[in-house]
Protein backbone atom coordinates (compact mmCIF):
# COMPACT_ATOMS: atom_id res chain seq x y z
CA UNK A 1 0.00 0.00 0.00
CA UNK A 2 2.85 2.49 0.81
CA UNK A 3 4.32 1.72 -2.19
CA UNK A 4 1.97 2.11 -4.11
CA UNK A 5 0.91 5.39 -2.70
CA UNK A 6 4.75 6.29 -3.39
CA UNK A 7 4.64 5.69 -7.08
CA UNK A 8 2.00 7.63 -7.03
CA UNK A 9 3.18 10.69 -5.38
CA UNK A 10 6.77 10.24 -7.38
CA UNK A 11 4.53 10.30 -10.67
CA UNK A 12 3.11 13.49 -10.15
CA UNK A 13 6.06 14.70 -8.80
CA UNK A 14 7.61 14.44 -11.69
CA UNK A 15 5.52 15.02 -14.33
CA UNK A 16 4.50 18.45 -12.64
CA UNK A 17 7.01 20.04 -10.87
CA UNK A 18 10.26 19.97 -13.06
CA UNK A 19 10.45 22.37 -15.73
CA UNK A 20 12.80 20.59 -18.22
CA UNK A 21 12.81 23.54 -20.68
CA UNK A 22 15.15 25.63 -18.08
CA UNK A 23 16.19 22.99 -15.78
CA UNK A 24 14.13 24.17 -12.43
CA UNK A 25 11.42 23.06 -9.92
CA UNK A 26 7.74 24.74 -9.95
CA UNK A 27 7.62 26.04 -6.38
CA UNK A 28 4.16 26.11 -5.75
CA UNK A 29 1.22 24.93 -7.84
CA UNK A 30 -2.47 24.92 -7.36
CA UNK A 31 -5.35 21.92 -6.58
CA UNK A 32 -5.29 21.36 -10.28
CA UNK A 33 -2.13 21.58 -10.18
CA UNK A 34 -1.39 24.58 -12.13
CA UNK A 35 1.72 27.00 -11.63
CA UNK A 36 1.22 29.67 -9.16
CA UNK A 37 3.14 32.44 -9.20
CA UNK A 38 3.38 33.65 -5.47
CA UNK A 39 5.96 32.61 -3.40
CA UNK A 40 5.36 29.99 -0.47
CA UNK A 41 8.51 31.43 1.90
CA UNK A 42 11.39 32.20 0.99
CA UNK A 43 11.76 34.02 -2.89
CA UNK A 44 14.42 30.81 -3.69
CA UNK A 45 13.65 27.43 -4.60
CA UNK A 46 15.06 24.56 -2.99
CA UNK A 47 14.79 21.40 -4.42
CA UNK A 48 17.60 19.31 -2.22
CA UNK A 49 13.88 18.71 -0.06
CA UNK A 50 12.12 16.50 -2.47
CA UNK A 51 15.42 14.15 -3.15
CA UNK A 52 16.79 14.23 0.19
CA UNK A 53 12.70 12.90 0.99
CA UNK A 54 13.07 10.55 -2.10
CA UNK A 55 16.68 9.26 -1.11
CA UNK A 56 15.22 8.43 2.69
CA UNK A 57 12.05 6.57 1.14
CA UNK A 58 14.18 4.22 -1.31
CA UNK A 59 16.40 3.66 2.20
CA UNK A 60 13.24 2.71 4.16
CA UNK A 61 11.91 0.52 1.08
CA UNK A 62 15.16 -0.96 0.37
CA UNK A 63 16.19 -2.03 4.54
CA UNK A 64 16.20 -5.02 5.94
CA UNK A 65 13.33 -5.72 8.67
Amino acid sequence: EFLAMYQKTAAVTFDYFPDYKIGEWTQIRDRALKPESRVVALPVKDPYHIIRNYIYIIELLTAEC
